[in-house]
């Protein structure tokens, strides 16, 4: 098993060693991932992924949870296929034809097939099997907003504000049926090319939650227009009414907090290397200074927004509600 505190040397070592292989495979470690390791692992002419995760509890991240959502996930065919796995290692096929990209992931056919991808999570929650982790934005944000505080994060001045805001809107939400949920649906956790079948990737969150956990995080991320949310919902839910909206924009303030204090949370406690995560950002936004420090910054202008604009559809959190 792999351990806490190996190389990325000894970690390539190991996977090498897996009785999977039909010679000696390269591997070499892949850029995009935030508080895992993932690494390409060429074995002839096929490819596969490796993903190495450990226990997070700062994040409520568990590897046994982690291992039951990708299962399910895959079993559904919303995953890719699984070729191997045990504890903190997972072999998975590779998935040719990229990533949906921030800037073109907003595009209505693109919106479509990915919201498409999560109904069709939603609708798979009959294949967990096993142990599995309960998703819920309020407390797992409450959750960080205790850690940064606890830590004297240099944001500490901030958290007062959040609290107020989660005890407010956590109040709005109606009783729902739980699904799976992948719960970090960034356009670049979904890949496949432009004609090709999507596969939902990333299952670090994964769980069982409110379906507009996905929902809400796909459309803040992707900056998908307000004037699609309707579509977004049709998509998702099978219908659209007043209560439906506002919920989804409750949850997209809350969504959009979380992601933005997920930043400074990492620059407490990540166990990732300094240049892994470098080479992440990099990747992901590379206007942005290579560091957690630049994923905070463009997550919170994106909570600032999309809370302005909640407020201005349906009045100031914790006033009169305009619906």
């Amino acid at each position: 098993m792999i351990e806490p505190g190996w190389t990325i040397d000894a970690i390539k070592a190991y996977i090498g060693r897996l009785p999977l292989w039909s010679g000696e495979p390269a591997i070499s470690p892949m850029a995009g991932g935030l508080t895992n390791l993932v690494f390409l692992v060429e074995d002839g002419d096929t490819n596969y992924v490796a993903r190495v995760g450990f226990d997070l509890p700062d994040h409520d991240m568990y590897d046994v949870f982690i291992q039951t959502a990708m299962r399910a996930a895959a079993e559904i065919g919303v995953a890719p296929a699984i070729r191997y796995i045990e504890p903190r290692l997972a072999v998975m096929d590779f998935v040719p034809g990229g990533t949906l990209r921030p800037e073109t992931a907003s595009e209505p056919k693109n919106m479509e097939r990915a919201i498409g991808l999560l109904r069709r999570l939603h609708q798979g929650t009959g294949a967990v099997r096993g142990p599995i982790r309960y998703v819920c934005y309020f407390q797992h944000t409450r959750g960080y907003v205790a850690l940064l505080r606890r830590l004297e994060s240099r944001v500490i001045d901030e958290l007062p504000r959040y609290d107020a805001l989660l005890d407010t809107l956590e109040k709005e939400i109606s009783p729902f049926t739980p699904v799976l949920t992948q719960n970090d649906p960034l356009p670049q956790n979904f890949l496949g090319g432009p004609e090709d079948e999507l596969k939902l990737v990333d299952w670090d969150h994964g769980g069982i939650g409110h379906p507009f956990n996905d929902l809400s995080s796909f459309l803040n991320n992707a900056d998908v227009p307000l004037e699609q949310w309707d579509r977004a919902i049709e998509i998702c839910c099978g219908e659209v009414d007043d209560r439906l909206r506002y919920e989804l924009s409750v949850f997209a303030v809350v969504a959009a907090l979380r992601e933005y204090i997920w930043a400074p949370v990492q620059e407490l406690v990540s166990h990732v290397p300094e240049e892994v995560v470098a080479a992440s950002m990099q990747e992901l936004h590379p206007d942005l200074p290579a560091g957690y420090e630049g994923y905070g910054i463009i997550n919170y202008e994106r909570f600032e927004k999309i809370l302005s604009d909640h407020e201005q559809k349906y009045g100031k959190v914790g006033g009169a509600r305009q619906i």
